[in-house]
């Protein structure tokens, strides 16, 4: 049996009320600490200070029913104290007078000694980043009102690339009755992806330059036919595409030329297998071509009666398609499109529970 111990803990201190407000906090997890067995919890091995200044006015002043500003700063290690990043944030919001509002945000994180990169491997050198975001919605009172999202991440040296769009729009008809549309778009360019292989023991990690698309959208109804008796949807296609390209091997992991942290393979693809040729004296081996298409459909429909108060039946029905199709290039168009052809897994469920007053 495996065993991992380990320890973390999150200190913050600061003043939450008032116009000005700031925090200073740190947060640390062991190597060893292991709680995805009880919740969530994305890495290990970290430590992380932040600081956080914003001015923050909720009264009307000029145009603005109410605004913020802030400034916020943080430093990264791995457990041992070995300097990883910082990252620099100015951030935004603005609400005007017709409740409609505005809130855009600007990241630039410094380089960065990724050590989780090879998974495993020794710790590269990956470019500065600057991020960009906006988004905006109008007044959430009213019967019609939407959101709009949009965000740009671009990496020194053409390292990485991010795009993407998001909108949705929510309408109430009626009192009872809330229907809500969202569409998301996103481009992701990636020049040190790692891809998932086989490779001999002798060799290093296998990188590439990912190219990739994602299409997704969730449509959702709610409507209460009596405070009692409700009728739920949920619904949300998901594609994504990727192509893989330009691939390499870390050399020279924290050179300080870019360039000089990898060397190009010479690979060739043919029926679906990519060869990677000896390097350095080191024997070539074949993996399946990385390009993947995947699809996916999850919709869910509840029906729920409180047929006594604190007593409530539950009728649901799941619905699942899926499509998956590696080492084939396709649009995120066409990958969506091939749901309609993809084999529907149902599942129905019933549910009663029942209030006991003592």
């Amino acid at each position: 049996m495996t065993q991992l111990s380990g320890q973390g803990g999150h200190l913050k201190i600061g003043k939450g009320t008032g116009l000005f407000r700031f925090s200073e906090e740190i947060n640390w997890k062991s190597p060893g600490l292991e709680l995805n067995d009880v919740g969530f919890m994305q890495m290990a091995d970290h430590v992380v200070q932040e600081t956080e200044l914003s001015y923050f006015v909720n009264k009307p002043v000029s145009i603005f029913r109410t605004y913020s500003l802030g400034i916020h700063q943080s430093n990264n290690w791995d457990y041992a104290m070995n300097y990883e990043n910082s990252g620099f944030f100015f951030t935004s919001a603005f609400e005007f007078l017709n409740r409609w509002g505005i809130a855009p945000s600007v990241h630039y994180g410094t380089e960065w000694l990724n050590t989780r990169i090879l998974r495993g491997g020794e710790a590269v050198l990956i470019p500065s980043i600057w991020e960009g975001n906006l988004s905006a919605h109008t007044d959430v009172s009213k019967k019609i009102y939407a959101n709009i999202n949009s965000s740009k991440q671009v990496a020194g040296y053409d390292n990485y690339r991010y795009t993407s769009y998001d909108a949705s729009v929510t309408v109430v008809p009626h009192n009872v009755l809330k229907l809500s549309l969202s569409l998301n778009y996103s481009k992701n360019q990636d020049n040190l992806q790692y891809v998932e292989a086989e490779i001999p023991i002798n060799r290093n990690k296998l990188l590439g330059h990912l190219n990739q698309k994602t299409l997704g959208g969730t449509f959702r109804i709610d409507y209460f036919i009596t405070p009692e008796i409700s009728l739920q949807y949920y619904g949300s296609p998901f594609a994504t595409v990727g192509k893989f390209s330009d691939f390499k091997e870390i050399t020279q992991a924290r050179a300080k030329n870019y360039a000089d942290r990898y060397t190009i393979l010479n690979t060739s693809l043919d029926d679906n297998i990519l060869t990677v040729p000896a390097a350095d004296g080191n024997l070539g081996y074949t993996i399946t071509n990385p390009d993947f298409t995947f699809s996916q459909f999850r919709s869910n429909l509840v029906f729920r009666w409180e047929y006594r108060p604190g007593s409530q039946l539950y009728f649901v029905w799941a619905n699942e398609r899926t499509f998956k199709n590696d080492g084939i290039h396709t649009s995120v168009g066409d990958a969506m499109g091939k749901l309609g052809d993809a084999y529907p897994n149902n599942i129905f469920q019933i549910k009663l529970s029942y209030w006991f007053s003592l």
